[in-house]
């Protein structure tokens, strides 16, 4: 298998690709719940729960959250909203330019890229198809891209996989088909601006993780985890 012997660059998406403020999973669940107030309700209580438990707190909510969507809620449903916000976001400017050249970058030094996130699958994959329709990615690097995120079976609306702190780890291994520990061993770099949370198992991981400079993290102390970037 070729690809034991790739090294990988690893980027959240929201916060750290996209600006702070942008939460796709957010955004995109807004967006299809059928009941604002339950929903706003199932976030009350994992704000008041988060910090005691914050994989299984959020693990709850975004399931919760699932049950409201619509009936009859595809994969491609929530892909194609998720798409409308990612292209919204580009239109708006909420794309960081230096995670554009650093991806560009870290492609051309021939590592393989994956972008993890903590949303739905889809919504990472509607980015990479937003950001090559708005021209931010060529098509080479297109086909390159390898999408990890939040995996969940819209029949039964039961969360597959949550890719969540050590998570993310694991999503990079199921899409890879790899080991953990084999992805563990070939982070080259890692990059996320949420260093104790969701994106704690690929910072940690990496050879050389970077924390996204933001104003939520920016009290945080890092020098154990990585190293801080203004992008």
């Amino acid at each position: 298998m070729s690809n034991l012997q790739n090294k990988y660059a690893v980027f959240d998406i929201d916060g750290t690709i996209t600006k702070e403020g942008n939460d796709s999973w957010l955004e995109t669940t807004q967006a299809m719940v059928t009941d604002t107030l339950a929903f706003q309700e199932y976030l009350k209580i994992w704000k008041e729960k988060k910090s005691s438990d914050p994989f299984g707190a959020s693990h709850t909510m975004m399931e919760q959250a699932i049950g409201l969507f619509p009936e009859g809620t595809t994969s491609l449903s929530v892909y194609e909203k998720a798409k409308q916000i990612a292209m919204e976001a580009i239109e708006n400017l909420q794309v960081r330019e230096n995670a554009i050249s650093t991806i560009e970058e870290h492609f051309n030094q021939g590592l393989s890229i994956v972008f993890a996130t903590t949303s739905y699958m889809e919504a990472g994959l509607s980015l990479v198809d937003a950001l090559f329709e708005k021209g931010l990615l060529n098509q080479k690097l297109l086909k390159k891209i390898v999408v990890s995120g939040t995996e969940v079976d819209w029949a039964t609306r039961k969360i597959i996989h949550f890719n969540m702190s050590d998570g993310k780890l694991e999503g990079v291994a199921k899409k890879l088909d790899l080991n953990l520990d084999v992805i563990e061993a070939n982070i080259e770099f890692a990059y996320g601006d949420d260093p104790y949370g969701s994106d704690s198992g690929i910072i940690r991981a990496a050879k050389n993780g970077f924390v996204i400079h933001t104003e939520k993290n920016s009290a945080l102390e890092i020098s154990n985890i990585g190293e801080r970037v203004r992008w």
